[in-house]
C-alpha cells in the first residue's frame, strides 16, 4: 500500500449531536403526552407535573451545556517520511483560530459511518477520549481523502504483524 498524502479536515460539528439531543427531548415530550393522554398509571397530581417539568428543563439545560462544550478543531493525516504509513493528529480550536501545535493521537476509531457524516473517537496518549463528528458539507473536496485515510487506518490496524 502506498502512503496517502497529508491533508487536514475540519472536525467537531455540533449538528449531528444537536439532532440526537433534540430527538431525545422530543421523545421525552411525546412519551409524556402519551402518558397524559392515556390517563397515566397514577393520575397526575400538581406535584407530579412540577417534577416532570423540572426534569424536562434540567434535561434541556444539560443538552445545551453538552452542545456548547463539544470539541472543535482540525483532524490531520500526517506523513513524516514517504516510507512510513502516516498517523493522525488533532489541532484544537475553531477554524481560523487553530492552535499552532498538533497533538499526535494514540488511536482513532471509526465509530459510526452515515456516508454524509462519520463519528470518530480520538484518543490522546494522556487524555480522556474525545468524540468528534466530521461532515461531508464541511469540506466536500476533501471528503474522499478523509474516507480513504480512515479506511487505510482501519486496514492498517487489522493487518497482521
Amino acid at each position: 500500500m502506498h502512503p496517502l498524502p497529508e491533508f487536514s479536515y475540519p472536525a467537531g460539528s455540533r449538528v449531528p449531536s444537536a439532532i440526537l439531543l433534540c430527538g431525545s427531548t422530543l421523545a421525552w415530550v411525546l412519551a409524556l403526552a402519551l402518558w397524559w393522554q392515556a390517563g397515566g398509571v397514577v393520575s397526575p397530581s400538581p406535584d407530579g407535573w412540577w417534577l416532570l417539568l423540572v426534569s424536562g428543563g434540567a434535561w434541556l439545560a444539560y443538552a445545551i451545556w453538552v452542545l456548547q462544550r463539544l470539541p472543535g478543531g482540525v483532524l490531520q493525516w500526517c506523513v513524516d517520511h514517504p516510507q512510513e504509513p502516516g498517523y493522525w493528529a488533532w489541532r484544537s480550536g475553531a477554524q481560523g483560530r487553530v492552535a499552532a501545535r498538533s497533538q499526535s493521537l494514540s488511536s482513532l476509531e471509526w465509530a459510526l459511518d452515515l456516508q454524509w457524516a462519520v463519528l470518530l473517537r480520538l484518543q490522546h496518549p494522556a487524555q480522556a477520549p474525545r468524540w468528534v463528528w466530521c461532515l461531508e458539507v464541511s469540506e466536500p473536496a476533501r471528503w474522499g481523502a478523509l474516507r480513504r485515510s480512515l479506511q487505510f487506518t482501519r486496514l492498517q490496524a487489522s493487518a497482521p504483524g
